[in-house]
């Protein structure tokens, strides 16, 4: 598979948009941090336009539009992938040829230890994790503002823990620390797929106040 990629202009990022969405079915998933649209094509059943939006801040606001399936194998592949986040540049991925390749060894994908095996399941089938605990941050003592707000990033693992915690948007690092510490006293109902527990990504906010 080759790829290649550049910047898109934002008008034309724009009409596409308005151009899939007449013709697709959209879902609409809501949790307790944002909600994530799904834009699928009623008669091929492919993903056309998938947009992630958080609740408090627009920097953590993305898109992608998948164009130009092609039949692969027994399987539909989008040729065209145009992707936009607050912030970011806009760029568009194309692929220009598409080879079927021996099959791997399967030992290759086997799981490291310690590893968190994440699913791949439709957004209608999804039950996102629910929060049970949310103990407050506290406020860095020595900090030189009164208010702050982290974005992190992990995977809710099926303990109903907070996994691989990553920072997307800093706040600074006396909150940032604080931010991971606090979010990883967080717990969790576990996500659903199908009604079998499983582990997925999610994005939360922390937010300082004094």
């Amino acid at each position: 598979m080759h790829l290649f990629g550049h910047r898109l202009d934002h008008d034309y990022y724009f009409e596409l948009l308005r151009e899939e969405e007449r013709a697709a079915h959209s879902i609409t998933r809501e949790t307790d941090f944002g909600n994530e649209v799904f834009c699928i094509d009623p008669k091929t059943e492919t993903l056309l336009i998938h947009e992630s939006r958080s609740r408090a801040s627009r920097s953590s606001h993305f898109s992608y539009v998948y164009r130009n399936y092609e039949k692969f194998g027994d399987h539909l592949f989008p040729r065209s992938v145009q992707y936009r986040s607050e912030g970011e540049a806009d760029v568009e991925i194309n692929v220009s040829e598409l080879n079927s390749e021996d099959s791997p060894n399967p030992s290759d994908f086997t799981p490291l230890s310690g590893a968190l095996e994440t699913t791949n399941c439709l957004p209608n089938e999804m039950t996102p994790p629910r929060t049970l605990s949310v103990p407050d941050p506290d406020f860095p003592g020595h900090a030189h503002t009164n208010e702050a707000l982290v974005i992190l990033w992990m995977i809710v693992g099926v303990d109903g823990r907070a996994h691989d915690i990553q920072v997307v948007r800093s706040g600074g690092d006396i909150f940032d620390t604080e931010a991971v510490r606090t979010v990883g006293r967080w717990r969790f109902e576990a996500p659903s797929c199908r009604g079998e527990v499983v582990a997925a990504p999610i994005n939360v906010e922390v937010n300082f106040w004094r």
